[in-house]
């Protein structure tokens, strides 16, 4: 599937568990409703640090980056698109 700037996301996860961080290479995380995310990113930092914790993201809003790690809040939902 081709995405925005010209980068192919081959597939996606939808994430709804809240218990679990969700591992691998993300280039690109949507929520599906409004949420609240903790990220691992190589290239995307908070305070210096590359784990960024409780983001709100609002539906439909996204985040691109290289993601190496997405865990959602309770009741939250995202789809994670794979490099």
């Amino acid at each position: 599937m081709k995405m925005g700037y010209g980068y192919d996301y081959p597939s996606a996860i939808i994430i709804t568990d809240h218990t679990q961080a969700f591992t691998g290479r993300f280039g690109k995380v949507v929520a599906l409703k409004n949420s609240t995310v903790d990220l691992v990113a190589e290239n995307i930092t908070e305070n210096t640090s590359t784990t960024i914790s409780a983001i709100p993201l609002h539906h439909s809003a996204e985040i691109c980056g290289v993601i190496t790690s997405v865990q959602v809040a309770s009741g939250d939902a995202v789809i994670a698109y794979r490099l």
